[in-house]
């Protein structure tokens, strides 16, 4: 089963639900992954590029895959 969730808008709680989907999914024995296209605003550790919101989402069950294949800094996107 594939579930796309997607939304308009900023802040309108898209990683939280996939985070508390997948987390309960898996509890009850799926494998489970979260798949991000595009994550802007990416944040810097130790020289290292990464997704705050899939690291939110690995915070929530480490067993969970997480992917991504665009990471842009905030500043790199440009604005209309």
């Amino acid at each position: 089963m594939n579930i796309f969730v997607t939304s308009i808008g900023e802040k309108s709680g898209k990683t939280i639900f996939c985070a508390g989907i997948a987390g309960v999914m898996q509890s009850l024995g799926y494998e489970m992954a979260v798949f991000k296209p595009v994550q802007t605003g990416c944040k810097y550790a130790k020289d290292k590029q990464f997704s705050p919101d899939l690291n939110f989402v690995k915070k929530m069950d480490p067993n969970i895959k997480t992917y991504s294949t665009f990471n842009y800094k905030y500043n790199t996107i440009m604005k209309w």
